[in-house]
């Protein structure tokens, strides 16, 4: 059967399906109305008995809707005729044309993917949420690793050791400058304070924040 004769089937499909599903409302609604104007006492007048009935009827229409929505979920996905959509947009996804752009693909994933990564796993040293959990701050790496700018010149770097034999992976945050040879292991956000405060020391740009820091060192 071609991509064609598919998609016809699917929309007969989803039209039929749509179709019993209304029906089977109907039938639901007039049932219940039936029987709650039938269940109205003999007392009350025909407003009061048309108003449950109609109560009755909805309640029935829902809760049978309610009832059949996981025998119907699946025939609704095998007949949708809505093309595939990415998490960031309405377009449907296309196959890439070249090796290159399937390449180029794979790299975008792997740089937002170890980006999200860091952020996720800096919980451990900004347990406020505020500076480095958000994913959007960190650049990431096809590599795995990630980085995030604190100040001109001075970085907060993720590696992540990916293991192959079932472990947990261990992860390294390390304040990196380009003054540094060796990166300085990051344990909590106390200590990431002090690094880049001490680097802005060494700066011009940094003499503002130097003088902040000390005041707040001393309270």
């Amino acid at each position: 059967m071609t991509n064609h004769l598919r998609r016809i089937a699917r929309a007969i499909g989803d039209s039929l399906t749509e179709i019993g599903i209304n029906s089977l409302m109907w039938a639901g609604a007039g049932t219940g109305g039936y029987i709650g104007f039938d269940a109205a006492p003999d007392s009350w007048g025909t407003g009061w008995k048309a108003a449950l009935a109609g109560l009755a009827a909805v309640a029935f229409a829902v809760g049978l809707e309610d009832l059949t929505d996981d025998i119907v979920a699946p025939l609704r996905r095998l007949t949708d005729t809505r093309p595939l959509v990415t998490r960031y947009g309405t377009e449907p996804v296309k196959p890439p044309a070249s090796t290159h752009e399937g390449l180029t693909r794979l790299r975008e994933a792997a740089c937002a993917d170890s980006a999200h990564r860091a952020a996720s796993d800096a919980y451990r040293i900004d347990r406020g949420q505020v500076l480095l959990t958000d994913g959007d701050r960190w650049q990431g790496y096809p590599d795995g690793t990630a980085a995030i700018l604190l100040v001109p010149g001075a970085y907060l770097r993720y590696w992540r050791d990916s293991k192959t034999d079932g472990t947990t992976p261990s992860t390294a945050f390390t304040f990196v400058t380009g003054e540094a040879d060796n990166p300085v292991h990051v344990t909590d956000l106390w200590q990431l304070r002090q690094l880049t405060a001490d680097y802005a020391a060494r700066t011009a740009d940094g003499e503002n924040d130097t003088t902040t820091d000390a005041g707040l060192t001393a309270a």
